[in-house]
């Protein structure tokens, strides 16, 4: 019989193998690099966007601050301007009732009175004057009294004079204004 010697042969299949098994993990290791850096150049780009889109919520955040700002001031204008207007109406109608009160003061007198100092104060109006009698003081006290800027209207001192005439003051406190 013939000896055949297989030992070669089975060295040179061992390392046909190893190549073989070689070969596939290296292609394994290769796929799996390949995968993870497909999978890190995804993850890159899905930061890029995330970052951008952070960026644009923050610049609209910062639009959105800044606009609400401007809204605050335009407010705080307004209501100031608001303001301004009802005093300056409040003041027109102040000056108008006066206005009014002014006009009619000459009819408001008694025919026997005569006035001789009239003083506009804040927060009071005094008369002083002469009269004929005591019954056209009184008059004038209750005209005074009906008008709507005074409040109340006083009485000062009434003294007679050496010439027969009486010598009066009245004051008469200012409605106070329901605006202010």
């Amino acid at each position: 019989m013939i000896a055949v010697n297989l030992l070669p042969w089975r060295h040179a299949r061992l390392r046909r193998q190893r190549r073989a098994a070689l070969g596939v993990g290296a292609m394994l290791l290769l796929l799996l690099m390949l995968a993870a850096v497909l999978q890190l150049w995804h993850l890159n780009r899905i930061s890029q966007q995330l970052r951008s889109a952070q960026n644009d919520a923050h610049d609209a955040l910062t639009t959105i601050a800044r606009q609400l700002s401007q809204r605050r001031d335009l407010q705080q204008q307004l209501a100031m301007q608001q303001t301004q207007w009802r005093n300056a109406q409040h003041h027109a109608a102040e000056l108008m009732r006066w206005h009014h009160f002014w006009q009619a003061l000459p009819t408001l007198l008694p025919d026997q009175l005569w006035l001789e100092r009239v003083e506009k104060e804040p927060a009071r109006l005094s008369v002083e004057g002469r009269s004929l009698d005591m019954g056209a003081i009184d008059e004038l006290r209750r005209r005074l009294g009906e008008q709507t800027l005074f409040a109340a209207v006083k009485q000062g001192d009434v003294a007679r004079q050496p010439d027969g005439y009486y010598r009066f003051a009245l004051r008469a406190r200012l409605e106070e204004s329901g605006d202010e």
